[in-house]
């Protein structure tokens, strides 16, 4: 037999075997791991930090998380208990929150899938550990994503490099070049570098005090606890229960219960929706949509009141509570890190403007 017509039998057997000699269900299949699904809006790569002092209306990031069994199919009956962890600290690049630097944004524990909504304050690498429990599976998983910081801070950023650096040339023309003997008087230029270091040291106080003032903070009246926002109707009690008063760059436990009021019981399998806003500018801090019974921890990163309000959609069954965000400076270390900086880039400019001075003036010499 020739090879060609031994290579055509060969093939002709295979295929036969294929056909109807080896059942689909033999042939071994890679089954893949359960694991979660992120889905955001906006996309990850669109997402930008949080703006102090934008002019437009923010809105938070929305994030949908679903635990995914072997098949792809809904993890039924599964549980995520997620943390939301803001990037590392980096002191010698600080953000616009040091505060919230190297810190938990967010905790909270609810049926597959969680759906909810947080504004990201600051830009840098965040990590959203998540644990997933179930009847079937057990698993955890983490999962990064990167903020990078809105364009419009750098061009800030470079105009105010340019500026202090062109005071400081302007500055050193005007004082001019002591080693050439030109420019003010000896008096002056003792008076405007007195007047310099009298700004540098108030500078430096102002910061010490900000500090002082930080780690011993003026005593506040202790406020009667309040009574935690009820409301019954419809056979149904919604309570939320949280202190109400916060503290910058401190988690606050918060829980939204829903029970029948004849059996007393929790209604886990209520719909609810859940809203942080903060009240001076009424942007929305955080908010949650799914099942009821939940507890979650949030940080405030704004110094500011926010409003927490709870319902259950086509019921009118909804609560609120007015939360007290107290305020902190932001570390002293990061404020010198800061102002050295900007002293740093105001003497680069005032040796630029000698240098060109003097080279001037050999010129024209």
């Amino acid at each position: 037999m020739r090879p060609i017509q031994f290579i055509a039998l060969l093939s002709l057997l295979m295929g036969v075997l294929v056909i109807f000699g080896i059942p689909s269900e033999r042939i071994p299949t890679l089954a893949a791991n359960p694991r979660i699904q992120l889905l955001t809006d906006p996309p990850l790569q669109q997402i930008r930090p949080f703006e102090a002092e934008a002019t437009s209306e923010q809105y938070p990031v929305k994030f949908v998380l679903q635990a995914l069994d072997q098949q792809g199919d809904l993890l039924q009956l599964a549980r995520i208990h997620l943390v939301l962890q803001t990037p590392e600290r980096n002191i010698w690049l600080p953000t616009d929150f040091p505060w919230a630097e190297g810190s938990q944004l967010l905790e909270l524990e609810a049926l597959n899938p969680v759906q909810f909504e947080q504004m990201l304050p600051i830009r840098g690498s965040y990590r959203l550990q998540i644990t997933v429990k179930s009847p079937a599976e057990s698993f955890q998983e983490n999962l990064d994503f990167f903020v990078t910081e809105a364009p419009i801070k750098y061009v800030f950023l470079g105009i105010l490099v340019i500026v202090l650096f062109g005071v400081g040339i302007l500055g050193a023309w005007i004082i001019g070049d002591p080693a050439a003997g030109d420019g003010l008087s000896e008096s002056v230029r003792l008076l405007l570098s007195g007047a310099a270091g009298v700004a540098i040291v108030v500078l430096l106080v102002i910061n010490f005090k900000a500090g002082w003032a930080e780690t011993h903070p003026a005593e506040m009246p202790i406020s009667p606890t309040k009574q935690a926002p009820v409301m019954q109707a419809e056979g149904r009690e919604l309570s939320l229960e949280g202190d109400p008063s916060a503290v910058v760059g401190q988690p606050l436990a918060l829980t939204v219960k829903v029970r029948d009021l004849q059996t007393g019981q929790s209604l886990p399998d209520q719909d609810l929706e859940i809203r942080s806003t903060q009240l001076e500018h009424g942007w929305t801090a955080f908010a949650y949509q799914g099942s009821a019974d939940l507890t979650w921890q949030q940080h405030f990163f704004d110094g500011a009141p926010h409003r927490i309000a709870a319902r259950i959609p086509s019921s009118p069954l909804q609560v609120s509570q007015i939360i007290e965000v107290e305020g902190i400076a932001p570390p002293l270390s990061i404020r010198l890190i800061v102002m050295s900086y900007l002293l740093g880039i105001l003497t680069l400019g005032m040796g630029a403007g000698f240098w060109i001075r003097r080279a001037l003036l050999r010129s024209a010499n």
